[in-house]
């Protein structure tokens, strides 16, 4: 336990140091909501965020949005699309809705790697119900990798599940 404390305390000396964009390697003795493993290998990107503790799986908070609407919470769940360009937004998913995590910290050069997608994740931050016009939804859908096609059949405003957040850990991932 004592070395699960040095090493959080020395990740986040670290990422206050250098920066918002940073990213770290960690073991951590445990993790929380569907990463639990013993001496689980996670990088952090962005501010800290402490890998151990409990989360709410992203199935249930997608389940009962207005639950959490407004509130800070902390999600665990799968990185189903990541930001093709900068890393700087992902999708996390567990079926049905996804949970779209826009990083708030300055991104210089990649923040999430696009290796992230299929990784157990965890994610801090405010969550909101909001309505975004059909060129970001376009955007967005292009930068996940939709096809033209995809992309085309989006009309008009779209309902979107955020959460602003200052960083992420994402399991399985070394430096």
């Amino acid at each position: 336990m004592n070395r699960v404390i040095k090493l959080i305390a020395i990740g986040t000396l670290a990422t206050l140091v250098a920066g918002c964009g940073t990213k770290s390697s960690h073991t951590a003795e445990s993790a929380s909501a569907g990463a639990a493993q013993s001496s689980a290998v996670y990088a952090s990107f962005g501010s800290p965020v402490n890998p151990e503790g409990s989360a709410i799986p992203a199935a249930k908070l997608l389940g009962d949005v207005s639950q959490y609407e407004g509130k800070p919470v902390r999600v665990a769940g799968t990185v189903s699309k990541v930001c093709a360009k900068k890393g700087c937004w992902l999708e996390m998913t567990d079926g049905g809705k996804p949970l779209f995590v826009k990083f708030t910290c300055p991104v210089d050069g990649r923040l999430i790697p696009l290796d992230a997608v299929g990784k157990p994740a965890i994610v801090e931050g405010e969550l909101a119900i909001k309505e975004i016009s059909e060129d970001d939804a376009r955007h967005i859908a292009e930068e996940g990798g939709k096809t033209p096609d995809e992309v085309a059949r989006i009309v008009g405003p779209q309902k979107q599940i955020t959460m602003k957040s200052p960083g992420a850990i994402v399991f399985g991932l070394a430096k």
